[in-house]
């Protein structure tokens, strides 16, 4: 996307709307012109996740920690994959996995069974998830006595800890863990909320955290968060949201 495309934009709004930012401007641009695929970079990552400076270089096997150079190869890898390659879509998730996932230090709560991926998804979408990927899927069932489960939040106590913990383990690799947040928006989410992010900036982001992932309402951690992915992932020649200054 380029600086002219947007002073084109601007140019055709009319005269008797309110004439929007040029954060507004970018993300209506890309919700049309969006470039497939996108590429995230290492510099991106830390920009939005500053304390990831402390992970590694390079990823270390059985470690939580993800270098900057993973963090960008799996967001790349999921936002492609799911066709979340606007402006406003990929703001969100990365705000909301940076905060989930502490800059990307964390892939498991280990304060609750069953918990994890860079998105920290409860353990009933954990095993939706894992159950949705074909090559995980017989894995899945076997772990899980050879039937198919259908859980709630309210439900998860009803599979084992160990069972938990084995499903989990599925998809805390990197190509499903950075991928389960933009799973949730297309599969658990109503269509409408993707479409929102397009082109909602902040106001589509809180209501996306509030009905969307269930949340409440937005901290000034998750802010904060939205606002450091908003000014990594913004192009060049696009203001800051006002939201963020």
């Amino acid at each position: 996307m380029h600086f002219s495309f947007i002073l084109a934009a601007l140019a055709a709004v009319s005269s008797a709307a309110p004439t929007p930012s040029a954060y507004d401007v970018a993300v209506a641009v890309a919700s049309g012109q969006a470039v497939t695929p996108i590429i995230i970079t290492s510099a991106q990552i830390l920009a939005a996740a500053p304390t990831s400076k402390n992970c590694p270089a390079v990823a270390v096997a059985g470690q939580e920690c993800a270098s900057s150079a993973t963090a960008a190869k799996g967001l790349t890898d999921a936002f492609n994959k799911y066709g979340q390659t606007t402006l406003g879509q990929m703001t969100a998730l990365l705000g909301l996995m940076t905060l989930e996932s502490g800059d990307f230090r964390f892939n498991v709560n280990q304060a609750r069974v069953g918990q994890g991926t860079r998105a920290m998804l409860m353990f009933n979408f954990v095993y939706d998830y894992a159950y949705a990927q074909p090559e995980l899927r017989d894995e899945v069932l076997r772990l899980g006595g050879g039937k198919h489960l259908v859980l709630s939040f309210d439900t998860i106590s009803t599979v084992p800890d160990q069972v938990q913990h084995d499903i989990r383990a599925l998809v805390l690799v990197d190509k499903y863990s950075f991928g389960a947040a933009s799973w949730f928006l297309a599969n658990k989410c109503d269509a409408s909320f993707a479409t929102a992010l397009t082109a909602g900036g902040f106001p589509a982001f809180t209501n996306y955290i509030a009905n969307c992932i269930g949340a409440g309402a937005v901290t000034p951690e998750r802010k904060n968060g939205w606002c450091l992915a908003a000014k990594a992932l913004k192009p060049a020649g696009a203001a800051t949201p006002a939201e963020c200054l």
